[in-house]
């Protein structure tokens, strides 16, 4: 998975970017790590971090945004924002797939 951390009136640490690529390995499952792109950019304003992820993969584009008191936090409920449109798009598949009949059901 390619990533591209931007940072805005934040320093950039190793501590933050281990964070990051720890909260974004739960996004393999799915999607193709190999054909995944992620942008994520974090803003510092006066008390408040601002995370935005940019998401393209499986030929789709998923955005998440999320403000809070707290950087961590706001990648956090970021990643977490992406991965439930990940994980709809994914199961809308598996359904359609299975209804279609391509997948036998258990």
């Amino acid at each position: 998975m390619q990533i591209q951390i931007h940072f805005h009136d934040i320093e950039r640490t190793e501590a933050i970017d281990s964070h990051i690529e720890g909260a974004m390995s739960h996004l393999t499952k799915f999607a193709d790590p190999d054909n995944a792109h992620v942008y994520l950019a974090v803003v510092g304003k006066k008390q408040s971090f601002q995370c935005k992820i940019e998401f393209h993969a499986n030929r789709k584009d998923y955005t998440s945004t999320e403000l809070s008191d707290d950087m961590y936090k706001s990648i956090d409920l970021a990643v977490h924002k992406l991965e439930m449109q990940l994980r709809k798009d994914h199961d809308l598949r598996v359904s359609q797939r299975r209804h279609n009949g391509s997948i036998k059901s258990a």
